[in-house]
Formats: structure tokens, C-alpha cells, sequence
């Protein structure tokens, strides 16, 4: 997410949202900087597939989402909420059921966001979205996590939208119109912005996709303290 943030990475192998929000929120909400301008400190959540392999319901995980959201934004933070990646069932139990239930809670942050003030519609990548990408390794090393080139061009180009200017313009990452950062009604749902239009080939990565992020930028200078929630401890990517 480039030089002018500090990331902090709440990456917590096989946790769930449910945990977040209660074992580990305090270490994470507790590390808010009050010395940052207004916007500074940034929540990203970027969870549920343990939830939905653990047969937690989307409305469920739903509600988890819009707890975790509500808090962050009662310590101060705003908050930006990804949608779920498709996952693959050899490496991962993942189920048909387990499916449904992701498309059906990507859907309800489609509409609501949980509360969050910027959705960052990952899954909405017709590269990084599709099932069939799961078994591509120069996109997912595992059928689970996404590589270190596919999410630079893939993901973090959605990402940066969600982080841009464009917050305050009235258009959102995932193609709906609303307010600028820091409200948290629901939007319009209009098609959502895709990264790519096509799937590379097994051990590539295609250079249709952007490639550059968009420089990003909240706040003043290098006023930026990022806190990104994940239950995945990547292994092939920065995130």
C-alpha cells in the first residue's frame, strides 16, 4: 500500500471474525494513534472464510462484520471491508455449502458494508474472482492465498481505489455512489468495478490487469497508520 503508510497486520492464522471481535479487538482497536489527522487511522477487514468453513451463516458473519465495524469507529478509526476470494476444497475445507454462503455474504456487503465506510470488492476481480482461479498458481500458491504478483495486479489496484480520492468524490471502489469517507449508509448497487477481464494462463501473470497501483493518499504527508484485520497469516504475499 506504498511508502506513505505504516501497516500494521493483524494476520492471525485460522482465526475467525468472531475471534477478532473478541479475543484479539482490544490489541488491535487499543493501538489507535490519537496524534494522526483526522482519517489516519484506517481498519481493514479482510475476514470470514474460517466463519463460513466453520458453518457460521452469512447473516451471521454479517452481524460479526457490522460489531467489528461499529467499534472501530467508536475508537475513532474508519474502516474499509473486503469482500471474500473464491477458495479451493483440496487444501482447505471448503464445501458447496461453503460457497453459497460466500457469495451470499459478498452480496450483503454489496448492499450494506457492514457499516464500513468503503467496501473493497476483491472478489468482484473477474481474474482474482473467478472459482477456476483457485487452481491457477501464478494467481493462489495454495488454492487459498493469493500470490505476491496477482495481488499487485490485481487486488491492491482495488484496494487503492478504495483508499482514493475518489472517497470523496461520491464513487466507490465497488462502483456504487455515496458519500465521502466516514459515512456508512448504504449505497446503490450498480456493477461493481472488475480488475481484469480475463484469466492468465497457469504460471503468468497477464499484463491486461493494471499493474501500477494508483498512488493513494488519506490525510497530510506520511500521516497514515493502517490496521489491516485478516484470519489468513500470508505466505506468499505482503499483505
Amino acid at each position: 500500500l506504498h511508502d506513505q503508510y505504516r501497516v500494521e497486520n493483524h494476520s492471525i492464522g485460522g482465526a475467525t471474525l468472531r475471534d477478532m471481535i473478541g479475543v484479539y479487538e482490544g490489541g488491535i482497536l487499543n493501538d489507535f494513534d490519537p496524534k494522526l489527522n483526522a482519517g489516519g487511522n484506517l481498519l481493514i477487514i479482510q475476514a470470514g472464510t474460517n466463519d463460513l468453513a466453520q458453518g457460521r451463516s452469512p447473516s451471521e458473519l454479517y452481524k460479526d462484520a457490522q460489531s467489528l465495524a461499529a467499534d472501530a469507529h467508536s475508537a475513532g478509526f474508519k474502516v474499509i471491508i473486503a469482500t471474500i476470494l473464491p477458495r479451493e476444497g483440496g487444501t482447505f475445507p471448503w464445501s458447496a455449502a461453503s460457497e453459497n454462503a460466500r457469495l451470499e455474504y459478498n452480496d450483503l456487503l454489496r448492499k450494506g458494508r457492514a457499516g464500513a465506510d468503503s467496501l473493497a470488492d476483491i472478489a468482484s476481480s473477474q481474474t482474482m474472482g473467478s472459482v477456476e482461479a483457485t487452481g491457477n498458481s501464478a494467481l493462489y500458491s495454495d488454492g487459498l492465498h493469493p500470490t505476491a504478483a496477482a495481488v499487485k495486479a490485481y487486488i491492491e489496484p482495488i484496494y487503492s481505489l478504495a483508499l482514493s480520492g475518489n472517497l470523496d468524490s461520491g464513487t466507490k471502489n465497488d462502483g456504487t455512489s455515496s458519500e465521502p469517507l466516514g459515512t456508512s449508509s448504504p449505497a446503490t448497487t450498480v456493477p461493481p468495478v472488475s480488475s481484469s477481464p480475463s484469466l492468465p494462463a497457469s504460471g503468468t501473470v497477464s499484463s491486461n490487469g493494471p499493474t501500477t497501483p494508483v498512488s493513494t493518499s488519506i490525510g497530510t504527508g506520511a500521516d497514515q497508520l493502517i490496521f489491516k484485520v485478516s484470519e489468513f497469516v500470508y505466505k506468499a504475499d505482503a499483505q
